[in-house]
């Protein structure tokens, strides 16, 4: 019992460190981004602020839950990996 729990303890903190550079690539790219004396910003770059950062989010999920996916076909949770991905 010991030995799931720590691989679960090991996969969480792999899928965190995942999200933590989604959004380090984030802060990034829109502090690279910014214009110096910018100070009024239109609809259209809030709406693309937000389009790229939800596109990263869930580009960073996607790989977070082909991870778990892979983790539970390793373990003989599901027999295809569709679905353990759909899981």
């Amino acid at each position: 019992m010991l030995i799931p729990l720590l691989v679960g303890i090991l996969t969480i903190l792999v899928n965190m460190v995942i999200q933590v550079l989604a959004v380090v690539v984030l802060i990034r790219y829109f502090v690279s981004r910014r214009e110096p004396g910018e100070h009024k910003a239109t609809a259209f770059k809030y709406s693309w602020v937000l389009t790229v950062a939800l596109a990263v989010l869930f580009v960073g999920n996607l790989v977070q839950i082909t991870i778990w996916a892979t983790l539970f076909l390793y373990l003989g949770e599901f027999q295809v990996f569709a679905t353990a991905f759909y899981h």
